[in-house]
């Protein structure tokens, strides 16, 4: 048999999958422990399993995520941004603000004030219910669409999203995190298709009126 020192601790770990039968397969997690007899040679050894399938389905279903999200950003879709409350600022990534077209160098690009002045003033009091709802803890998070106007003044429709990310020792929020999407696109669709679905509802109305008058 092989001998070991027997200060010496051996520990077996690993990760499988394995089948409990019915074709079907499960990931177990075993540890082991060898055990020795006073001359330090291994007599046996004990441990652990079990079923770490969910988790690994779990680590599989984030990564994926992650990489969607990853990917969404790099192609402009989405902006990720941070809120300090206390000093009123906001943090979006450079190249996603550029989408806007204003010159960085120019615009106070950080702070909320100026996020503000180019918010759609239809939009302001439905952000703002919604921002203090989130903040209040009277609702989960932050969600709302809204309108930006661009440097060559059109609107960039948003859907702007978040929660609080960190609170102080009194429960104050002490910074927010989320995401503004570009829905542009779907706002424009949206119209259009509610404006060929008037078009069609007046069509219906003029045939029965000339049905009638016939």
């Amino acid at each position: 048999s092989t001998l070991f020192p027997y200060s010496t601790l051996f520990r077996s770990h690993h990760t499988l999958r394995a089948s409990p039968g019915g074709g079907r397969y499960m990931w177990i997690e075993g540890e082991y422990v060898c055990t020795y007899d006073a001359e330090g040679r291994i007599t046996g050894h004990y441990g652990t399993q079990r079923d770490v399938s969910e988790r690994r389905r779990a680590a599989t279903e984030l990564a994926a995520s992650q990489e969607r999200l990853e990917l969404a950003i790099s192609g402009g879709d989405i902006g990720v941004w941070e809120y300090d409350p206390v000093h009123r600022t906001v943090h979006y990534d450079p190249a996603w603000f550029a989408r806007f077209g204003y010159d960085m160098t120019r615009v106070p690009w950080t702070q909320t004030a100026w996020w503000a002045s180019v918010m759609h003033p239809a939009d302001v009091a439905e952000f703002g219910r919604s921002f203090l709802a989130h903040a209040a803890g009277a609702a989960p998070f932050h969600r709302v669409e809204h309108r930006v106007r661009a440097a060559n003044g059109d609107w960039i429709w948003l859907l702007t999203s978040g929660r609080v990310s960190v609170r102080g020792a009194d429960g104050r929020p002490l910074r927010y995190t989320g995401t503004s999407v570009d829905i542009t696109e779907r706002k424009l669709l949206q119209d259009r298709l509610a404006a060929s679905e008037r078009m069609a509802s007046v069509g219906t109305l003029a045939a029965g009126v000339g049905h009638e008058i016939n």
